[in-house]
């Protein structure tokens, strides 16, 4: 998740987001005896233009850790347009302890809540200010994000935030939603307007995904 200045009251609602998903998984487990793990990764931006960190990770552990740790979360700064998207995806994947085995005995997903693009003019034709047009300033590309999640088949979704308050940022996904589906091997999209419908939309397209899905 982004947790820049403009997210706050999406950063709120994590916490509710993960608590549904959890209790449609408990209503249903019976059925595909389903166990599930939660971590979280927060990112803001790279000094300058960010100086608390560029991402935060929480490593996969029980619900009242993680409400505990998301509690502790504030959604603040972010400097330029652009965020440091990139580096939250990379670490999402090799910063946590993802099981051994990436096949079919577990489904992975990556829930990515965001109102802004990555670095980089190829993600932002707003003419937004963007400190790092030329790209990720580590040298992070979409191409070696796709190639990870495709590697440790993870399923990519997509939730678009639009914030018409704070220069449209949702709007301006459109070009990054467009880039991200032609290199992820498994992407969803969904656009959001509101904290509330983050948490029935992603309980509700988990929920969908999980029970369908045949092993």
């Amino acid at each position: 998740m982004d947790v820049t200045g403009s997210m706050g009251s999406y950063l709120d609602q994590a916490n509710a987001t993960i608590k549904k998903i959890i209790d449609d998984f408990t209503v249903r487990s019976e059925i595909r005896h389903i166990k599930s793990r939660f971590g979280f990764v927060g990112y803001r931006d790279h000094p300058p233009e960010e100086k608390t960190f560029v991402t935060r990770v929480k490593d996969f552990c029980d619900f009242k850790t993680l409400r505990k740790f998301i509690r502790k979360q504030s959604a603040n700064g972010g400097g330029d347009f652009a965020e440091a998207v990139f580096d939250g995806l990379k670490d999402s994947v090799v910063k946590c302890s993802w099981n051994d085995n990436p096949a079919h005995e577990t489904l992975r997903y990556i829930i990515h809540n965001a109102d802004a693009p990555p670095h980089g003019k190829e993600f932002n034709n707003s003419g937004h200010h963007d400190r790092w047009p030329e790209g990720n300033p580590l040298g992070i590309t979409l191409k070696e994000l796709g190639r990870l999640f495709y590697q440790n088949n993870i399923r990519y979704r997509l939730y678009k935030i639009d914030n018409p308050g704070l220069f449209s940022k949702g709007g301006n996904l459109d070009l990054m939603d467009k880039k991200f589906k032609a290199m992820f091997h498994d992407m969803r999209s969904v656009n959001i307007t509101d904290a509330q419908q983050m948490k029935l939309e992603v309980s509700k397209g988990l929920i969908q995904e999980i029970m369908f899905t045949k092993e």
